[in-house]
C-alpha cells in the first residue's frame, strides 16, 4: 500500500508541474500574439501615415509645378 500511495503522490506531482508548464506557455502565445497584433496595427499606421506624407509632398510638387 506505501508504494501504492507514493506512485500517487509523485503521479499528482507530476501532473501539477505538466499543468504548470502548459499554463505558462499559454500565457506566452498569448502575449506573443498581442505583441504581433500591435507589431502588425503600428506597421500599418506608420505605412498608412507614409503614404499620405508622399501624397501631400507630390501634391506639394505638383502644385509649385503648375503654378
Amino acid at each position: 500500500l506505501h508504494r501504492l500511495i507514493r506512485r500517487q503522490r509523485q503521479m499528482c506531482i507530476r501532473d501539477r508541474l505538466e499543468l504548470e508548464l502548459e499554463l505558462e506557455l499559454e500565457l506566452e502565445l498569448e502575449s506573443l500574439e498581442l505583441e504581433l497584433e500591435l507589431s502588425l496595427s503600428l506597421s500599418f499606421f506608420f505605412s498608412f501615415s507614409l503614404s499620405l506624407g508622399v501624397f501631400s509632398l507630390m501634391a506639394a510638387i505638383f502644385a509649385f509645378i503648375v503654378l
